[in-house]
C-alpha cells in the first residue's frame, strides 16, 4: 500500500513544482511548439533559406548576363559592320568569303 501512496504523490510534487515554476515550462513549451508545430517551423525555415540562396545565385548570374548584353549591344552600336560580318558571314559585294570548318576528332 505505502508504494501505491508513494506513486500518487509523484505527479503531485510535479505539478506542485509545475505550478511554482510556470513561466520557465510555458517558454518551453511554447519554443518547443514554435520549432515543430508551427507553420514556419524549422524544417520550413531551412528550405525557405536554401531556396533564398538559391535564388540570390541566380540573380548574380542575370546580373551577369544582362551585363554581357549591353556590352554586345555596344559594340554592336559602335562597329556593326564587324558585328555583321562575324555572325552572320556578311560581305561587301567585291568580297569573297570563305568559310573553313574542322571536322572534330571523336574518341570511340
Amino acid at each position: 500500500m505505502e508504494n501505491k501512496r508513494h506513486i500518487l504523490h509523484i505527479p503531485s510534487r510535479i505539478t506542485r513544482y509545475a505550478w511554482k515554476k510556470k513561466a520557465p515550462l510555458t517558454i518551453l513549451i511554447f519554443i518547443v511548439y514554435l520549432c515543430f508545430f508551427d507553420k514556419f517551423n524549422l524544417a520550413t525555415q531551412f528550405r525557405i533559406y536554401g531556396s533564398l540562396a538559391d535564388l540570390k545565385a541566380q540573380r548574380e548570374n542575370y546580373v551577369q548576363l544582362i551585363a554581357e548584353a549591353k556590352q554586345d549591344k555596344k559594340d554592336l552600336e559602335q562597329n556593326y559592320e564587324k558585328f555583321a560580318r562575324e555572325k552572320y558571314f556578311m560581305a561587301r559585294q567585291d568580297e569573297d568569303i570563305y568559310i573553313i570548318e574542322t571536322k572534330k576528332k571523336t574518341d570511340k
